[in-house]
């Protein structure tokens, strides 16, 4: 694979580095990844007490 292509690529497939998601996809999974952790696992005393937003 062309070296200038490596910087748009964050996950390649366990079996073959030439099937990957671009890093936009990545980015995307991984949003959506910290939002389910976030709204699971962090409470809402953690929100009030750095006064920020679960959004």
């Amino acid at each position: 694979m062309e070296e200038k292509y490596k910087v748009l690529m964050a996950k390649t497939s366990a079996d073959s580095e030439e099937i990957w998601l671009p890093l936009w996809m990545h980015l995307k999974d991984t949003a959506g990844v910290m939002k389910k952790l976030v709204r699971t696992w962090v409470p809402d005393a953690v929100c009030v007490a750095t006064g920020l937003e679960m959004e």
